[in-house]
């Protein structure tokens, strides 16, 4: 069988030195290495753009959802009302 070399250290391009552990870190290097994640900053248009098109997918959702239930509610009910009179006269 063929065996792989082990590598000493982890290396890669995008790493601008090669990875080796360290035992403990001071206080001032654990805030130096976190990454902080920035807010997105949002006007007021935005927000505004961003509520109307979320209300407007969920009424273009909701409109054929409740028509769709009202049909099948009528569908199992039973009719109970009474017919009318045909007097002939096509109204």
């Amino acid at each position: 069988m063929a065996t792989v070399p082990v590598l000493p250290g982890l290396r890669s391009s995008f790493l601008s030195k090669p990875l080796q552990p360290k035992l403990s870190l001071s206080p001032s290097t654990k805030l130096a290495r976190t990454v902080r994640i920035r807010a997105l900053e949002l006007d007021q248009s935005t927000l505004l753009a961003i509520s109307v098109g979320v209300a407007s997918v969920a009424v273009g959702l909701g409109i054929p959802i409740f028509y769709e239930t009202q049909i099948d509610n009528a569908a199992k009910r039973e009719n109970t009302q009474p017919c009318f009179p045909c007097n002939g006269s096509g109204a």
